[in-house]
């Protein structure tokens, strides 16, 4: 580094030479969600844990600076649909994530129902709706790397 009045600074890379910045996973590079397979009964080894199922759409959120796209499992944007939901991941403190999810609407007891979703989305009132997330798949914002 070069001395500055007893700061030392640090020069600047040449630009060849500088790490890319990261982003986020396009949904054809994530290659497929992980989805529900049907059993006759949960397993009884103590090594798993349950997730409950909720009765939504299952979406993807990917965020890169400004930008939040909600897609479906099939890769279609809904963005339009959950413009509040949407409205809250920009403000997540990372520039580039991906998180994976359900989208759901619930009842006065906390139940998720599908056709209350349903109905929600009809009539635009997308302000009813939850998303609760269950994997950061990606995120500029940390790293599991040094977990693995």
């Amino acid at each position: 580094g070069v001395a500055l009045e007893g700061i030392t600074k640090k020069k600047a890379l040449p630009k060849k030479k500088r790490p890319k910045k990261r982003k986020a996973l396009s949904f054809s590079e994530i290659g497929g969600l992980q989805l529900a397979t049907l059993v006759e009964s949960p397993p009884l080894d103590k090594k798993w844990i349950h997730e409950i199922k909720y009765d939504g759409y299952r979406t993807l959120c990917r965020k890169e600076g400004n930008t939040v796209e909600l897609l479906t499992r099939n890769g279609l944007d809904w963005s339009h649909k959950y413009r509040s939901l949407q409205k809250e991941c920009k403000k997540i403190p990372a520039n580039s994530l991906v998180m994976d999810g359900e989208i759901v609407w619930t009842d006065e007891n906390g139940r998720s129902n599908f056709q209350g979703l349903q109905n929600a989305l009809e009539k635009n009132e997308d302000s009813s709706l939850l998303y609760y997330v269950f994997d950061l798949l990606f995120s500029t914002a940390m790293t599991l790397e040094n977990y693995l």
